[in-house]
C-alpha cells in the first residue's frame, strides 16, 4: 500500500507554505522528512495525515481508506504531534487505550485483542512502569513514549510522527528511531519528520530534503545530504565521518 500527496500547495494565513510538493510512503519502509525551521516539513506531513486541508494537488490513499468514516481513516494512519499536550489525568494505560478507539464501536469495552495491543505498546516503548501513573505527571521524555506507545497501539498500516525525538536523551533517541524502525520492518510506511541529520542517515530507507516549502531533493543519504544540498537549504559546511556528519560552519555565499 502507499499514502501519498501529488502536487500540492497549502497556504496557512495567507501565506503559501508547501509548493507544489508531491511525497509517498510505501508499505515496509521508514522516509525521513528532513529541512531547516520553516521549510514546511510539518505542514506537509500533517497534509498526508488527513490533517490539513488543500485546494491544489491531489491526494492517494489505499482503496480500503476511501471512505468518509473517521474512524477507518483513523485506522489507516496513526499520528504521533509534536509537542503534543495531555490535558487530563487519566492514567498512562488509559491514554495509551485510546489508540484502540478506532476500532471499537460506541461504549464497547476493550476486548482481549485491544489489551493486548496496549500492553505490548507499553512493554516496546519501556512504559510499562508508568502505566498507573497520572498522565500529566510525566516528565518530556517520558510523555513523548507514552505518546508513541498511543500511536503503536492503533496498529494502523501508516505511522506519521513529527520530531518523535525533539525531547529525547541520546539513548532514548536511540531506543525511539529502532522503535520505527521495527515498525517499518514488520510491514509499516512510516514517515518521520527530523531534525537530527544522523538519524535519519542511519534509519531512512529514503529521505526526502525540503527547503521553502518545496522538494528539493529525495533519495539515499549519500546523495540527499551532500555538501551541495546542505550549503542549499541548511546553510552550513559539515565534516564527513563513515557514519556521521558534523555542522562545522555557515556555508559560503
Amino acid at each position: 500500500m502507499t499514502l501519498a500527496v501529488r502536487d500540492i500547495s497549502i497556504s496557512l494565513d495567507g501565506q503559501k507554505i508547501v509548493k507544489g510538493a508531491s511525497l509517498a510512503v510505501s508499505s515496509g519502509e521508514l522516509v525521513a522528512l528532513i529541512g531547516p525551521n520553516g521549510a514546511g516539513k510539518s505542514t506537509l506531513l500533517k497534509a498526508l495525515a488527513g490533517l490539513l486541508p488543500y485546494r491544489e494537488g491531489a491526494q492517494n490513499v489505499p482503496v480500503s481508506a476511501s471512505t468518509t468514516s473517521i474512524r477507518k481513516a483513523a485506522r489507516l494512519r496513526a499520528w504521533l504531534g509534536q509537542d503534543a499536550v495531555i490535558h487530563w489525568p487519566v492514567t498512562v494505560e488509559r491514554l495509551v487505550a485510546l489508540g484502540r478507539l478506532p476500532h471499537l464501536d460506541a461504549f464497547q469495552a476493550a476486548p482481549h485483542a485491544d489489551r493486548e495491543a496496549i500492553h505490548q505498546a507499553l512493554s516496546r516503548t519501556g512504559c510499562l512502569h508508568l502505566a498507573d501513573r497520572p498522565a500529566t505527571h510525566l516528565s518530556a521524555g517520558e510523555r513523548a513514549r507514552v505518546l508513541l506507545a498511543r500511536a503503536l497501539a492503533t496498529g494502523a498500516p501508516f505511522l506519521l510522527a513529527d520530531e518523535p525525538v525533539a525531547a529525547l536523551d541520546p539513548a532514548h533517541a536511540f531506543h525511539m528511531m529502532d522503535l520505527l524502525a521495527e515498525e517499518a520492518k514488520a510491514g509499516c510506511g512510516v514517515l518521520v519528520v527530523l531534525h537530527d541529520l544522523n538519524l535519519a542517515a542511519r534509519y531512512a530507507d529514503r529521505l526526502v530534503l525540503m527547503h521553502e516549502g518545496q522538494i528539493i531533493a529525495e533519495g539515499a543519504a549519500d546523495h540527499v545530504l551532500d555538501d551541495h544540498n546542505l550549503a542549499r537549504s541548511y546553510g552550513i559546511r559539515v565534516a564527513r565521518g563513515p557514519h556521521w556528519l558534523v555542522p562545522v560552519g555557515r556555508s559560503e555565499p
